[in-house]
């Protein structure tokens, strides 16, 4: 982006690249020039006035998922998959169940003098099924992210997905009209996504 630090207006453009060599590089500045020479002035685009911070240290890593063995991991799947083809007779297809997790560790600086480090863990448990009755077929997903694999309940991922496939089926179309409707959180994160 282009900006500055003088508090006046400024432009931003952006511009994105993975490639790594100076010529891409350089043509990615150039197309963040050029967008932000036709982009509105923002009188709330300035640097970060530079100020002395402390280096910091943060860990958010939970050392429970560093004790976490492959068998640990293959279980929270394994639960997962019987306990959601136990959950009715109408699921009668677990199309795949996991876990996964992954270690990340980030350090963030600026001009102005923010130096922080920390290291991070992140896992998730997941299940997508399938409900059947009457010769109708309904697909549900569910899944579950938390710090360590202590904090998953592979149950819950199971029932959750279980619960949705199962509400789903018997559902029919409705005629087009205004209506108060109740929208779940999941389906306002995608709506709030498009806007």
């Amino acid at each position: 982006s282009l900006s500055n630090s003088t508090g006046i207006p400024a432009r931003i453009g952006f511009s994105f690249t993975s490639a790594l060599d100076a010529s891409s590089l350089q043509k990615t500045v150039d197309t963040a020039l050029s967008m932000a020479g036709v982009m509105p002035l923002d009188p709330d685009a300035t640097l970060a006035v530079p100020a002395p911070l402390p280096v910091l240290q943060e860990n958010i890593m939970d050392p429970s998922l560093l004790r976490a063995t492959e068998a640990d991991k293959t279980e929270i799947a394994r639960i997962i998959e019987s306990k959601a083809r136990l959950e009715d007779k109408r699921i009668t297809t677990v199309r795949s169940a996991g876990y996964s997790d992954a270690i990340v560790a980030v350090r963030l600086v600026n001009s102005s003098g923010l130096d922080a480090t920390g290291e991070a863990g992140f896992v998730n448990a997941w299940v997508q099924l399938m409900a059947e009755q009457n010769g109708e077929q309904e697909m549900a997903y569910w899944m579950e992210q938390a710090r360590s694999p202590e904090r998953i309940n592979p149950e819950t991922v199971a029932s959750e997905a279980a619960r949705r496939a199962l509400d789903s089926l018997g559902g029919k179309s409705l005629p087009t009209a205004r209506m108060p409707v109740i929208v779940e959180n999941t389906v306002a994160v995608d709506l709030l996504h498009v806007l």
